[in-house]
């Protein structure tokens, strides 16, 4: 890894995060509504069924693996030596 690189990944990674710490005070500390509900405490807590399982399983792969595989694909250029 280059320094650019690290470098890169790195002020990418900050400024995720201040992202979500900004949206997380935005949504939940400014407008009053109570933070998220952790799930232990969720009504319904239980197993889920085999197909919600199975369902939330492909959506990951096919909306969240598949794109970013792709993109980081066409993100590095071959090395010409």
């Amino acid at each position: 890894m280059t320094p650019r690189t690290g470098r890169a990944l790195f002020l990418g990674t900050a400024a995720v995060g201040v992202l979500d710490g900004l949206d997380a005070v935005i949504f939940f500390g400014l407008r009053g509504v109570p933070g998220p509900i952790p799930l232990s405490a969720s009504p319904g807590g239980g197993p889920k069924p085999t197909a919600t399982l199975i369902n939330g399983l492909l959506i990951h792969v096919f909306g969240v693996g598949i794109p970013a595989v792709l993109a980081a694909r066409s993100a590095v250029r071959p090395r010409r030596d």
